[in-house]
């Protein structure tokens, strides 16, 4: 798509309350993005963590009630 790069440069000029973040910075040349802070991919490492352990201790509760 000719052109995009340019369009973000000039939609985040126009626009700097958007948030492009899930265009990497260093993928557009000239297209000056700051970088997603590590936050997000700790979420992203968590989060199924999380399910998991909700997913064995509710499996414990129902064969050890028995």
């Amino acid at each position: 798509m000719p052109g995009f790069a340019d369009f973000l440069a000039r939609l985040q000029t126009l626009n700097p309350g958007i948030k492009l973040i899930g265009f990497p910075a260093d993928a557009w040349p000239g297209l000056d993005i700051a970088a997603t802070s590590g936050s997000r991919s700790v979420r992203r490492a968590v989060f199924p963590l999380f399910v998991v352990l909700i997913l064995v201790y509710l499996a414990s509760q129902t064969f050890l009630s028995r």
